[in-house]
């Protein structure tokens, strides 16, 4: 049986009208599903722990495509484990369980030695992260925790030796046993350049070379900026990127210096194609543009600028609407929500394997669903297209309110979101700490049950 989702789209602004087709015998998600929030930082006894602010952004790499595992960042106060007093690390948390742990570290690695910015595959197998031992040397490995050995995941690359500034750790984003991507800042010098200088490049682990992706079409290493959701399609072929200079040698805008573009690497092929772009009048800072990737290598999202001439069609009232782009066929298209109406006002939107559900943020009040509005900042919700719902999940528990949210990121099998919230949802201890939540089944103690199973109370259910 296949359900079939009407889109519209302009074709005179190279947005095309066709229909997104979803085969529900193959779908992760089911019309039974009832969520609410979940918290992530705490421990086995679902205790909350405060944490440090610049660790709590989900990331497509901090979690599992199934949402089991998150893998996430704690400072003080401590999460209190048993037999261990340590303070702060990395932790595992299985969201199925309840169960915290550690995330521990390869057995070659000498105890003293601290993993520096961890982050997770797809699957869970490998992490990928930068250490030293002795605070010059930095290296970036990935973690085979199946078969706990290291993989060196970056080798000397075109960059090499031109960077005035000493290199200290770097982020590797692992794949698998062949491939991983990195990212280190380096500062050529350029007084041109407006922003510090990155270098992003990809490993080929097994031939034991790296190369930098974002060099422009005059051989030169532009400014590019990386989503902080999902960059990178799991099998590695893709990498989605935000930047102000010419990375498309076929597509070159005749003003280059006023243009923000949305790119999409092709290892495999080794170059960039340019597949959106804007005037920089219109959003001046580049996370505003910023492109997602879903887990599948199907499907880009981002916030699209409305046509240039939307008066012939009165759906076109806002300034950004939430669009799609086709990898294999190049086609984009607006996404329309349950109401039919096209969805608007979005930042930082995600996307599920095969385009089922969807994750954004949005400071419209036309989606906010709380009791009572809280602070007016953005709001976190998850649309299951499967099944036509947009549910607003930044709602505390507590009071009601709608709250604060920030980076909302899809689970790749379309079952969930992973987002963060500086303000209490479920537990009164939270004591305003910034914390990671998911969605999950409400815990409902066993001795309501008997009670629930006689009332019809799930239909009152927020979520």
């Amino acid at each position: 049986m296949t359900y079939r989702l009407s889109i519209i789209m302009l074709s005179t602004f190279t947005f095309y009208t066709y229909a997104s087709d979803f085969d529900l015998e193959k779908s992760n998600i089911t019309n039974e599903d009832i969520f609410s929030p979940y918290i992530i930082n705490s421990n086995s006894n679902m205790v909350p722990s405060g944490n440090s602010g610049s660790y709590i952004k989900p990331h497509s790499m901090s979690i599992t495509d199934s949402g089991k595992y998150v893998l996430f960042h704690n400072t003080l106060p401590r999460i209190p484990l048993a037999d261990d007093s340590l303070d702060g690390g990395y932790f595992l948390k299985n969201t199925e369980t309840n169960q915290t742990t550690r995330l521990g570290q390869p057995a070659s690695l000498a105890y003293n030695v601290k993993m520096i910015n961890p982050s997770m595959s797809s699957n869970g197998r490998y992490i990928g992260f930068t250490y030293t031992e002795n605070s010059r040397d930095y290296n970036g490995v990935i973690w085979d925790r199946l078969e706990d050995k290291l993989l060196n995941a970056k080798y000397p690359d075109e960059m090499e030796g031109k960077c005035i500034n000493k290199q200290t750790h770097f982020n590797i984003y692992p794949i698998n046993e062949n491939f991983s991507y990195y990212e280190y800042t380096c500062d050529t010098g350029n007084k041109l350049k407006n922003d510090k200088e990155k270098v992003v490049g990809i490993t080929d682990i097994q031939n034991k070379s790296s190369r930098v992706i974002n060099i422009d079409i005059d051989g030169d290493l532009a400014n590019i900026w990386l989503s902080p959701s999902r960059v990178i399609s799991n099998d590695g072929r893709y990498l989605t990127y935000t930047s102000t200079e010419q990375m498309d040698i076929n597509n070159i805008y005749d003003d280059k210096n006023k243009e923000i573009a949305i790119y999409l690497y092709d290892r495999i092929k080794h170059k960039s194609i340019k597949i959106k772009s804007n005037k920089t009048d219109f959003i001046h800072q580049p996370s505003n543009f910023y492109s997602s990737i879903s887990p599948d290598g199907k499907f880009l999202i981002y916030p699209a600028k409305k046509p240039e001439n939307p008066e012939k069609n009165i759906e076109f009232t806002e300034s950004t609407y939430l669009s799609l782009y086709n990898i294999d066929t190049g086609i984009s298209e607006y996404v329309k929500g349950p109401d039919d109406k096209l969805i608007h006002s979005v930042m930082s939107p995600t996307i599920s394997n095969n385009g089922e559900s969807i994750a954004f943020l949005s400071k419209s009040e036309e989606y906010n669903t709380a009791v009572s509005y809280g602070p007016k900042g953005p709001q976190a919700y998850y649309y299951d297209r499967i099944n036509e719902k947009i549910l607003h999940v930044s709602i505390s528990q507590i009071t009601g309110e709608s709250v604060t949210s920030s980076d909302a990121l899809v689970y790749g099998n379309g079952k969930g979101i992973l987002w963060a919230s500086s303000s209490g949802l479920v537990d009164q201890r939270e004591s305003g700490t910034k914390h990671l939540y998911t969605l999950g089944k409400p815990i409902i103690p066993e001795i309501c049950k008997p009670y629930l199973d006689n009332l019809d109370v799930r239909s009152n259910l927020p979520f």
